[in-house]
């Protein structure tokens, strides 16, 4: 290697350093991995950094740097609710000789009740001060509540803040102050008892309401049922909206969006629309309906196609009913309809939106319908001008889809409620997927904070010795700092709403998430460092407004310090009686030496049956697919 390449690799170490590309990693083997050149290169490219030359490179650390040093206020701070005085640092160039300042900013509440603080300060700490290209700078500590103060409570701020100097007065930047517990929520009965439920995957549960597939209607009896036996939750597999089609979109944890979910889960005998539809009663009735209806109940496999094709004619029917006797006379049920459109705001129209572009592309390839980077250009961001032209012509096509996720809230709600009318402890435990695809909705919508041409994954381990590449674009840490990690917030707001608990899968990727270039084997990745902190305290916040327990998955290749995280934040640790072994001996550990904050599983989705497990199932499968290749 000569001069020449070794700078350009340093120069690689050095921007991969910057951007939280972790060096090397050891995995469950024991075995140490270290991130080669030619994967940090791709990972970088796909934060959208130029490493073609080391000047590129040189370029791109200098961007990074200066804008750290630069920088007057960060885009978010976030602070904890128990802390005596809530402050913040702020960087400031000083003019020789060095003069006071005094820092003017206002506080207003993005939730809740109107909050609007406007203070002037001359009172700040300088922390230490630094030189960057001849300028002086200052980092200054101010506090916004002192110790004597009354603090506001936990919750998401808009901090606009400048300061002012020889009486002239300027707001300079905004910022997102979050306040956060440092705790998730733990309601009391879970901290003196045990707790036992039920994990099902809702789609599976036939019973004589269905139209091919369990739904809300199956979920409300499960939870009657199961609570006369004393249990405190049901939990349930992801109910996010997927394609609905075969052969890669049935997978619940695969879907088009985590924000919104999939309207084959409502019930249709609890939607008041249809009750009052003479034309959805005469379709009920028809020889038609019954037939199919008796043949999708009857078939061995889900027909996810058939199944949401005929829930969406029946919703169809419902939502012009709705339409003409409510919405168009604003009676109380329009207005509930409105209040439900105007809470969920920005994120419920831009879905909408995505889901009547979908129908509307599908006209001409209906295989492909939810791939919005085969849309024509002007469609692909929900901020061109054509996308709002589209969603001027089309309102009530839009409309149709806010009503649709209106229908399952409400239903979700009023199955929450009777979780707690019959006296469970938790209710409706749900599963949180680890990503979406690229293809899907939250990525057209938020795609700035995505990296596209990465997957996220895991490195070979003894579950699959291949790894694995689950084919979701990463969030890209930086960005999603910079938006104030919006999308990040209201996914754990919109999957805890109306839940008990939550299961966040892959909890280590709020640690570090194996990042696998396009292309590249699973063994080919990389580790990027996130946030953990920042995204536990958010946890935290969201879990204690919407009195959610917390339960992180943690298998996999366990970082060091990742249970002390978990129990620091009180989020339960998910234990799975497969993966409780004496490592690297086979043999199993015993229940009393498990953590005492857990939920405790034979097996998941993912994993074989206990019966399956015990008759070796499961090693007669991965032998056959390729997954096992050493006899012994």
């Amino acid at each position: 290697m000569n001069n020449e390449d070794t700078r350009y690799t340093e120069l690689i170490g050095r921007l991969s350093e910057l951007c939280g590309i972790i060096p090397e990693y050891w995995d469950i083997f024991g075995t140490r991995h270290v991130a080669e050149t030619e994967p940090r290169k791709s990972v970088l490219k796909a934060m959208g950094l130029k490493t073609d030359t080391a000047e590129d490179v040189e370029s791109e650390i200098y961007k990074i740097t200066s804008t750290a040093a630069k920088r007057f206020i960060e885009p978010v701070y976030i602070l904890p609710a128990e802390s005596q005085s809530l402050c913040i640092t702020v960087q400031v160039p000083l003019e020789e000789p060095v003069q006071p300042l005094a820092f003017d900013w206002i506080l207003t509440n993005e939730s809740g009740p109107e909050l609007a603080i406007n203070r002037h300060d001359s009172q700040y700490n300088v922390t230490w001060t630094y030189e960057y290209e001849g300028t002086k700078y200052a980092k200054v500590s101010v506090c916004l509540f002192g110790e004597d103060e009354q603090h506001p409570d936990p919750g998401y701020y808009k901090l606009e803040m400048g300061y002012s100097s020889e009486g002239a007065h300027t707001i300079l930047d905004t910022s997102k102050i979050i306040i956060a517990p440092q705790k998730c929520y733990m309601p009391d009965i879970l901290i003196s008892n045990k707790g036992w439920g039920l994990i099902l995957n809702l789609y599976s549960i036939r019973s004589n309401r269905n139209i091919g597939v369990g739904s809300l209607a199956e979920l409300r009896q499960l939870i009657e049922k199961s609570a006369k036996l004393g249990s405190s939750f049901v939990g349930i597999n992801p109910l996010n909206a997927i394609p609905n089609k075969m052969p890669y979109g049935i997978s619940p944890y695969s879907p088009i969006t985590r924000l919104f979910k999939n309207f084959i889960y409502i019930d249709l005998d609890a939607v008041a629309d249809l009750d009052e539809s003479a034309e959805y009663a005469e379709l009920k009735e028809s020889e038609a309906f019954s037939t199919e209806t008796e043949a999708i109940n009857n078939s061995d496999l889900i027909d996810y196609e058939k199944s949401a094709a005929m829930k969406r004619a029946a919703l169809s029917i419902a939502f012009e009913n709705f339409y003409s006797k409510h919405y168009l006379h604003s009676t109380q049920r329009a207005s509930e309809f409105r209040t439900y459109v105007s809470e969920q705001g920005a994120a419920l129209r831009q879905f909408a939106v995505y889901m009547a572009l979908a129908d509307h592309f599908s006209r001409n390839n209906p295989d492909d319908i939810y791939s919005w980077q085969k849309w024509p250009a002007e469609f692909r961001g929900p901020d061109n001008h054509e996308v709002a032209d589209f969603f001027e012509s089309k309102r009530r096509q839009v409309l149709f889809w806010k009503y649709v996720q209106w229908l399952i809230d409400t239903q979700m709600k009023e199955i929450a409620d009777t979780a707690k009318v019959k006296g469970m402890q938790i209710g409706i435990y749900h599963d949180l997927a680890v990503g979406s695809v690229s293809n899907g909705s939250d990525i057209w919508s938020f795609k700035d904070i995505f990296a596209l041409s990465v997957d996220t994954g895991a490195p070979p381990d003894d579950f699959n010795p291949d790894g694995q590449n689950w084919g979701f674009p990463p969030m890209m840490p930086d960005k999603m700092r910079e938006s104030g990690y919006e999308y990040f917030i209201q996914t754990l707001r919109q999957n805890m709403r109306h839940c008990g608990a939550i299961r966040i899968d892959h909890a280590l990727g709020m640690f570090r998430r194996y990042w696998i270039p396009k292309g590249s084997h699973a063994r080919d990745g990389v580790y990027v460092r996130y946030p953990v902190d920042d995204l536990f305290r958010i946890i935290a916040l969201e879990s204690m407004l919407n009195k959610t327990v917390v339960i992180a998955e943690d298998l996999g290749t366990v970082g060091e310090n990742v249970w002390d995280t978990l129990q620091r934040y009180s989020a339960l640790s998910f234990k799975l009686l497969y993966f409780q072994r004496q490592y690297p001996e086979p043999d199993f550990l015993t229940p009393e030496t498990y953590p005492e904050h857990a939920i405790c599983s034979v097996t998941t989705h993912d994993l074989p049956t206990l019966f399956g497990f015990w008759a070796g199932k499961d090693i007669e499968l991965r032998k056959k697919l390729g997954i096992i290749k050493d006899e012994e």
